[in-house]
């Protein structure tokens, strides 16, 4: 049993975007497809303990893996991912409610407009979640 103050395990991976940037440090030998069974395997050896899982919608499998997810009542995170606007309203409507880390897991060079972090900056159902750990984003902006 976790302490109190930990409420649940974030499985962070292994449903991500393969390529270089969306990935993030992740290994890419170990990305897979959503899949059910898979998840299902790591939250028995998690003894029912992940709360909160990170996918790729544009992922094959993505979105029916979200809608089951929710069913069970784990949140839905967004992330580490090349998608679509199309890729992220399916995800949306299937229970996705959070743009994990919005921005770190992504590519180095994005179009201007129309891009996967303003989409999901701008979809009302996602809350935006940032790491202010000082790496994933700075401590402080320079003031050059």
């Amino acid at each position: 049993m976790l302490p109190p103050r930990h409420p649940g395990i974030h499985l962070g991976g292994p449903f991500l975007a393969p390529d270089d940037g969306p990935r993030g440090a992740h290994p890419a030998a170990s990305i897979r497809d959503p899949d059910w069974d898979l998840f299902r395997q790591f939250q028995d050896a998690a003894a029912g303990l992940i709360r909160f899982v990170t996918i790729a919608p544009e992922r094959p499998g993505a979105i029916g893996v979200i809608w089951q997810l929710r069913q069970t009542g784990v949140v839905v995170g967004i992330g580490h991912t090349e998608a679509k606007e199309a890729d992220i309203d399916q995800a949306v409507e299937a229970g996705a409610r959070i743009s994990c880390h919005l921005g770190n897991g992504a590519h180095a060079m994005l179009p201007r407009h129309r891009n996967y972090i303003q989409k999901q900056l701008a979809t009302d159902a996602l809350a935006a979640s940032l790491i202010a750990d000082g790496h994933h984003l700075p401590r402080t902006w320079s003031r050059t």
